[in-house]
């Protein structure tokens, strides 16, 4: 067969399986998805954050006068259940939701319902999007003349652990990540008004899309003009305040940053991400029960507000110091590699800054690595086997990782739980100790392997820089 043969059987293929799998019930955080796009299309979109702005206003009046200030519970019924807490995800995502409610809706006859309909309804965005990033990618690829390869399409398109996250577990990362690639070709041809726009879009969809925003400010910076920096901060503000438009004309505003702001409280060690410090929770946990079996027990999540610990005091300080010190070296790494004319080191540093925060950050989920094999897709056409086989064994951790919390999704969660403890101890630890173990071999690797991408860039793109 012909390359454009090839990738069109592989295209075919992955997304033959997906159309079978896509009336699949995801995870509790899909239902609560639904639950929420079921109160914006009963209560209508701007009132999808419940509480009206005057609520706000009447809580900082009562503080400044050191009155009590009562406590607002969210406990409100919808036709697919109870909302039971005020939506923590930005507005792009809510009008996704609030659409896919409402076509459910429509086609099933006015009524809205639990069921494939309305599960198929919310995964064909994601599912959508994913093909994007491999058409994306492929246009990419072929426009820069890197060399095509139907491997490095399969790997992204065919891979079980991105089939298993979108769509049978239901997450919506595809979408933000398609609109973050395109953030970063953009930076990466010198579109900068593009790139900040579709930046911005991404960070109104899922909060995960901040991560780049540094990538995309030094690669701006490097441009050394103050003008462009000016514009482009413009135009980055003003398509974060659009989506909110409907919320402050109606009063609703200070409801809706409320509700995002929620995603910076981090309650728990580890969200049931195999990562550092989900092996510190498994330690954590043997040591306070204070019996060697408890070692062999599963490993449950920590609280890190727990106030009778003066170790876990001080975690959020150090985590937060070890983030910040990960990403001032990674952006380094790629204002060092900028300045060698090596712009293809623009989607490595998203994909590093992405594998980074679910190592070292304490806010990431199972579901949260997504991006990383999005961002880092572009460079597999360059061949490199060392960037391939990362590509691989991350790829075997994030499945492993989501499979054996989730299983498959509501109601299929047996399987991966089985198997979780069919050696009579928990084998996520195993996951995560491998994790940390390819963690630390490329923090190891000389300049984080960004060599791989300059060294096989080719000389018309270093020209052109």
């Amino acid at each position: 067969m012909s390359r454009n043969q090839q990738f069109l059987v592989v295209l075919f293929l992955g997304l033959a399986v997906r159309l079978l799998l896509i009336h699949l019930p995801g995870t509790e955080d899909m239902r609560t998805n639904q639950i929420w796009g079921a109160w914006a299309e009963e209560r209508g979109i701007t009132r999808v954050y419940v509480f009206d702005d005057s609520d706000y206003l009447n809580k900082f009046r009562l503080f400044m006068r050191g009155a009590p200030i009562p406590v607002s519970r969210v406990q409100v019924q919808t036709s697919l259940g109870i909302m039971d807490h005020v939506p923590d995800y930005p507005p792009l995502s809510l009008y996704i939701f609030w659409l896919a409610s409402g076509l459910a809706k429509v086609m099933g006859g006015g009524q809205l319902q639990a069921g494939a309909l309305l599960n198929v309804m919310f995964n064909v965005l994601p599912v959508l999007c994913s093909l994007g990033v491999v058409l994306l990618a492929r246009r990419f690829a072929r426009e820069e003349e890197l060399a095509f390869s139907t491997v490095a399409v399969a790997a992204f398109w065919l891979n079980p652990a991105l089939i298993l996250h979108t769509p049978v577990l239901g997450y919506v990362d595809a979408v933000f990540a398609l609109l973050g690639l395109g953030s970063l070709i953009g930076a990466y041809r010198r579109q900068f008004t593009l790139s900040v726009i579709l930046l911005a879009l991404a960070c109104m969809t899922k909060p995960q899309a901040v991560l780049i925003i540094p990538i995309v400010a030094v690669v701006i910076w490097a441009e050394r003009s103050g003008r462009l920096l000016r514009r482009t901060l413009l135009m980055f503000g003003l398509f974060l305040l659009l989506p909110f438009l409907p919320f402050i004309l109606t009063g609703h505003f200070l409801a809706s940053m409320r509700g995002i702001v929620q995603v910076a409280h981090v309650g728990y060690l580890s969200s049931q991400q195999t990562n550092l410090w989900w092996i510190a929770t498994w330690i954590y946990g043997a040591i306070s029960h204070g019996t060697a079996g408890a070692l062999a027990s599963q490993v449950t999540m920590l609280r890190v507000e727990e106030p009778s610990s003066l170790v876990l005091s001080g975690v959020r300080l150090g985590a937060l110091l070890m983030w910040i010190g990960f990403i001032v070296l990674n952006l380094w790494w790629l204002r060092q590699e900028l300045e060698r004319g090596n712009r293809l080191s623009i989607f490595w540093a998203a994909a590093v800054q992405t594998y980074g925060f679910t190592m070292l950050s304490l806010y990431p989920k199972e579901n949260h690595l997504y991006a990383f094999f999005v961002y880092a897709l572009p460079l597999l056409f360059l061949g490199r086997r060392e960037l391939g086989g990362l590509y691989a064994t991350l790829s075997l951790v994030f499945g492993m990782n989501m499979f054996l919390i989730d299983g498959f999704g509501r109601g299929g969660e047996g399987p991966g739980h089985t198997l979780r403890m069919l050696g009579g101890f928990d084998l996520t630890l195993i996951i995560a100790l491998g994790n940390v173990v390819v963690f630390a071999w490329l923090m190891t690797r000389p300049r984080w392997l960004y060599g791989l991408a300059r060294n096989a860039e080719p000389s018309h793109l270093a020209d052109r820089a």
